[in-house]
């Protein structure tokens, strides 16, 4: 199948239980094992994006695979394992494959150093790192692995820009909901001043507090649920503005914007709960004598 150049696969050299230490999911068939490296075909395993892209709505398993030349040998597909990132937390998904590192020959394995991936105890990195260059050292192996790195202080280098921008966001956001609050505030507050004389004659003919109470709060509560329906729809439209920002999540993701919706609600009732208890303790004799 042909590619365009932007889209052309690419590839890594790996050993059985790349995938497990690195944390990517077999999601079809099986990993690279031991006994591939004891005289087996060759193999090789694809990712989901590639998998779509050469065999779409097919299962890609025993399937032949020729990665270079006609003369190349024809590589069994035997696992298929998830998506993931090449260089950049933002790379778009790309095709790529996995060879077994030593089924692959020498004049084809990568021209940079290998990397060895260790799984460890994450409460043990920082005690099994000089551990570890200790015992490459002692198995003749310091002149090939010349650093040892933690991988979580890599990616954590990675995310710390988005974790500052959404600091940042949520600081704004919070103090959006603040002025919001007080805004409904204000303007319940006043809404309901004006209406302190109706509510003094309903007091006066027999509504009981509760009955005030119940009135005014779902009043207000429509126009609540009227203002989150046209922001939520607001959020959606103009969601593809705020796209690039996000990292991991959907700009229309349905479980943020539902939280969202319950808190702007809760933050509004309580808003007009205040002018709400106002209006319901009116004093009916001091209402009609206002007016």
């Amino acid at each position: 199948m042909p590619f365009a150049r932007n889209d052309y696969p690419t590839s890594n050299a790996v050993s059985p239980g790349f995938f497990g230490a690195a944390g990517m999911r077999v999601v079809a068939g099986r990993d690279f094992e031991r006994s591939d490296l004891e005289g087996g075909a060759p193999v090789i395993v694809v990712n989901q994006a590639l998998s779509k892209a050469l065999w779409p709505g097919e299962s890609p398993l025993d399937k032949c695979l020729i990665i270079q030349t006609k003369s190349d040998p024809c590589r069994r597909v035997v696992g298929v394992v998830s998506d993931a990132h090449q260089g950049r937390l933002m790379d778009e998904t790309s095709l790529h494959f996995y060879l077994l590192w030593g089924q692959v020959g020498k004049d084809r394995l990568p021209t940079e150093l290998p990397n060895l991936l260790l799984r460890v105890n994450p409460d043990r990195r920082s005690t099994l790192i000089p551990l570890i260059q200790h015992e490459l050292r002692a198995q003749g192996g310091g002149a090939m692995f010349v650093r040892v790195q933690d991988y979580q202080a890599i990616v954590a280098a990675l995310f710390r820009p988005w974790r500052m921008g959404a600091a940042v966001f949520s600081a704004f956001g919070l103090l959006a909901l603040v002025v919001a609050a007080v805004g409904v505030y204000s303007v319940i507050a006043y809404m309901v001043g004006l209406r302190l004389h109706e509510m003094g004659v309903r007091i006066a003919l027999g509504a009981q507090a509760a009955d005030v109470l119940r009135l005014v709060l779902g009043e207000l509560f429509k126009l609540v649920v009227i203002g989150i329906v046209l922001g939520v729809a607001l959020a959606v439209a103009l969601s593809r503005l705020v796209a690039s920002l996000l990292y991991g999540i959907s700009a229309r993701d349905p479980l943020t914007l539902s939280v969202a919706a319950f808190v702007l609600l809760g933050v509004g009732l309580l808003a007009s709960f205040l002018p709400a208890r106002r209006a319901a303790k009116v004093d009916p004799v001091e209402a009609l004598r206002s007016e």
